[in-house]
């Protein structure tokens, strides 16, 4: 099993080994979460919707000025989380897979395009083994659990987000 700084340094380096070679310094450390938020996010036992959102479009789109709440009122606006979800919800995983599927633009199999949605995303992410290990839908995950999975997203959406 990872250690907690072992998934935070592996974490780091996917988010610096998935951006174009440029200098890392101004442009990158701006896209990044603040670094007390990475650590709270890590330590979590169970991650919420607002985190999710938050480091999901964080990383997904060049959202320097974004914070928690906007994050999460913008992605329960567009439909990528649940209808009555509240930013302190413990964030169930198949919502967390179909925020990330919809933030970085991923393609799904012939079941998630016709039916788009949680159900689908989830089975879209264990099938591209970005979801590893004993999992289900309707579980929640830790916040070192979330950054592995951010992680391997980040990892095959390469250039493409």
């Amino acid at each position: 099993m990872y250690t907690k700084s072992t998934t935070l340094g592996l974490l780091l380096l996917l988010l610096t080994a998935t951006s174009p070679v440029q200098s890392i310094e101004a442009e990158e450390a701006e896209k990044m979460p603040p670094a007390l938020e990475l650590e709270a996010v890590i330590n979590a036992d169970v991650i919420n919707y607002a985190q999710a959102a938050y480091f999901v479009l964080a990383s997904s789109e060049d959202n320097s000025e974004i914070t928690a709440q906007t994050a999460f009122r913008f992605a329960l606006d567009k439909g990528w989380l649940p209808k009555k979800a509240a930013a302190d919800d413990p964030a169930k995983l198949g919502a967390l897979s179909f925020l990330l599927m919809k933030s970085f633009n991923m393609r799904g199999g012939f079941l998630y395009a016709v039916f788009p949605g949680p159900r689908y995303a989830y089975r879209e992410m264990v099938g591209l083994n970005i979801i590893q290990g004993t999992a289900d839908p309707s579980m929640t995950i830790s916040g070192e659990r979330f950054l592995l999975i951010l992680g391997n997203v980040l990892k095959i959406a390469g250039g493409e987000s």
